[in-house]
């Protein structure tokens, strides 16, 4: 029998339900409400949450503790369970609801969050699977399908990635995809579990305005089996929408794929651009310029002129270049007769 949700826990006084009852809470009014909360007086801005936030960490105390405390074992049954325990199940589908409902400011955040919810929502679909009596017949089937879609799809990929697909077409493998008719069938099934989730509660209030006591019975049921009822459909509820979200999550998780490779190529050139602009910055004086250990800038102000000296051989008429400075000597063949050119410049003189 699995232990009650009654008793407090240790160092917060509320249960298990009403901490999930305050997290689901918190989990309506980020997704109502994404805006910054404005701080309360004395708060810092930085210290304030996002709503979002504070859900996710109170859902993951909650998950520690129920496998702390080992409500859900694999060998009970669905009558094992307490009614106080069954709306426990539902931790992780409210947990992948609230990654995908995080704001983030990069393809690879979001992509971080999906591959999370995937996770989650399968952790809650397999669980309530595990307990027989839980999930109605069409949410399992679904839930199956997904699963055996999901491998086919992997092993499809593992066999492209690997060269083993024989005559398959080469490319990536399209995510599974949920028929029109199944997507139809889970919409019009959850209006109507939510109807009578309607009804369900309507009849709680009746019986709190009636007064009447937890074992009296009102339409066929006292209020143990009346809750035990409401809180089976509403894992219903959560089941059909959990479906519905794992085929998005791998649309989107696809399409995400090249937005995450764009965006790392982008900060490797960025590292790139970053290193080699700061390799130049070492290596230039100025703007766009090499430097020389022997050979001053342009602009130094200490840099000497080199003066050279023009003459002429008396003999070959050749003319000779002399630099002042370093003595070395440069010929040079003009491509006119020495001996004019050596006459016109001298009878300038």
């Amino acid at each position: 029998m699995s232990s009650s949700t009654s008793g407090t826990n240790e160092g917060n006084s509320l249960s298990l339900s009403g901490q999930l009852r305050k997290a689901r809470a918190l989990l309506t009014k980020g997704i109502e409400n994404q805006e910054p909360v404005a701080p309360a007086q004395g708060e810092i801005q930085g210290q304030v949450q996002n709503p979002l936030i504070q859900a996710l960490e109170m859902f993951e105390k909650l998950q520690e503790e129920i496998q702390r405390a080992s409500i859900f074992s694999k060998n009970e049954s669905l009558a094992d369970v307490q009614t106080s325990s069954l709306p426990l199940m539902s931790v992780e589908y409210h947990m992948a609801k609230a990654c995908l409902q995080l704001r983030t400011f990069s393809s690879i955040s979001r992509n971080t969050n999906v591959n999370r919810a995937l996770e989650l929502f399968q952790l809650f679909l397999h669980r309530c699977d595990s307990l027989e009596g839980i999930l109605e017949n069409t949410a399992t089937q679904q839930y199956q399908q997904y699963s055996s879609q999901t491998e086919e799809t992997e092993e499809s990929s593992t066999f492209d990635s690997s060269g083993m697909s024989g005559g398959a077409k080469s490319g990536r493998s399209l995510p599974p995809n949920s028929s029109r008719d199944e997507k139809i069938a889970r919409f019009r099934r959850s209006k109507e579990i939510k109807d009578q989730i309607a009804r369900m509660n309507a009849q709680l209030a009746q019986r709190k305005r009636l007064g009447l006591e937890d074992h009296e019975d009102l339409d066929g049921h006292d209020q143990d089996s009346l809750f035990r009822k409401l809180y089976i459909h509403e894992l219903n509820e959560f089941a059909f929408n959990a479906i519905e979200e794992l085929y998005s999550c791998l649309l989107e998780k696809q399409m995400l794929q090249m937005a995450v490779k764009m965006e790392r190529d982008r900060e490797v050139m960025g590292r790139h651009r970053q290193s080699q602009d700061g390799s130049d910055s070492r290596d230039n004086t100025g703007p766009g310029r090499m430097s020389h250990p022997d050979r001053p800038a342009i602009n130094d102000p200490n840099r000497r002129m080199k003066m050279t000296q023009v003459t002429q051989d008396p003999t070959t008429g050749q003319l000779r270049f002399k630099s002042k400075k370093s003595n070395q000597h440069y010929s040079a063949l003009l491509g006119i007769n020495p001996l004019c050119h050596w006459k016109n410049w001298h009878g300038k003189r």
